[in-house]
């Protein structure tokens, strides 16, 4: 997802916590994405918050930055390893797709 949106000229961030800056720069070389859109370890928790609420599309695993797309009402594609297909988020607010693959 990442290399086709970059392709295609929209601005790709990948985030993570600071022990993750290995995969994320893995994850962005893989997409052919520049070393600046490593954000991995750079961001606190109301940084990447704003950067999901300012964001056009959200990709991510099941993970709690899911569940801040739903509330700041972002576009959220999840990947999952297993779980039923359908919509996720908060009651009420499901907005988030499931892709299970793997």
């Amino acid at each position: 997802m990442a290399a086709e949106l970059h392709r295609r000229g929209y601005p790709v961030a990948v985030t993570g916590s600071e022990p993750e800056i290995p995969i994320a720069r893995e994850v962005a070389g893989m997409a052919g994405l520049p070393d600046t859109a490593v954000l991995a370890g750079q961001l606190d928790i109301l940084d990447l918050a704003a950067l999901v609420a300012d964001s056009s599309l959200l990709g991510c695993g099941d993970t709690g930055v899911g569940h801040i797309a739903t509330a700041t009402g972002t576009p959220v594609g999840i990947g999952v390893r297993a779980h039923p297909a359908g919509p996720l988020g908060p009651a009420g607010q499901r907005s988030a797709r499931v892709a299970v693959g793997w």
